[in-house]
């Protein structure tokens, strides 16, 4: 059973790596200013994480060790992107507009009588971001042992499953701000490094799955 000093030195050392990493890739995308330092930095760290916590679970299916219903590893990587993301979206709005955050959703002079919500390249990224910040709330608030308990381990899984198509809005999020920011060679292929690495361990996993549950499959390896 952990101590209170071991995990308070285990998340530390998540939050040390994670903004290491992340300040990393904003310092080579050129940031000057500290809004735009932080934004990028938790931005990086918590795609990074949420990439490390969908590979666990079928790399260990891989090895023949399969992760289990909540491994604590896997949670504390997908805990951590989510407060990255949350911490993102706090700093990332204020980057543009002076922080009139309301330019981010909807046309900078609205038209007409009301406001009207952008649909540029710019504006689809920024409703990505914002719904991907509502599901990793919903996640966060059951990433615990008492939610599996009150949920049941069938219905609380299902609700966890929503962190392939909230990867997925992310690589999107991400994939436009990168066109429209002009990143850097490098932080374009770290970010596809990241995704690619992700999306290939589920397919794997997947696979493995599958070849598990055919017999003729095991028989022939």
């Amino acid at each position: 059973m952990q101590t209170i000093a071991s995990r308070t030195a285990k998340h530390f050392a998540f939050l040390a790596g994670g903004f290491v990493f992340g300040l990393m890739a904003a310092l080579a995308a050129g940031a000057e200013r500290f809004i735009e330092l932080m934004s990028l930095s938790t931005a990086y760290a918590g795609f990074l994480y949420i990439a490390v916590a969908l590979i666990l679970a079928p790399a260990g299916l891989i090895r023949g060790k399969p992760l289990g219903l909540s491994n604590i590893l896997r949670r504390d990587f997908g805990i951590w992107s989510g407060v990255f993301a949350l911490a993102h979206f706090i700093f990332g709005i204020q980057v543009h507009f002076g922080g009139v955050w309301r330019n981010y959703f909807f046309e900078p002079e609205p038209h007409g009588s009301g406001l009207a919500l952008r649909f540029d390249a710019f504006g689809v990224a920024n409703h990505l971001g914002l719904i991907a910040v509502l599901v990793f709330c919903v996640l966060l608030a059951l990433s615990n042992s008492a939610s599996i308990r009150k949920l049941g381990p069938t219905r609380w899984k299902l609700f966890q499953q929503a962190a392939y198509p909230l990867f997925a809005i992310l690589l999107l999020h991400g994939a436009i701000y990168q066109a429209l920011e002009t990143r850097t060679l490098f932080l374009i292929v770290v970010f596809a490094l990241i995704s690619a690495t992700a999306v290939i361990a589920q397919i794997a996993g997947v696979m493995r799955r599958r070849q598990g549950a055919n017999p003729d499959l095991k028989q022939a390896e």
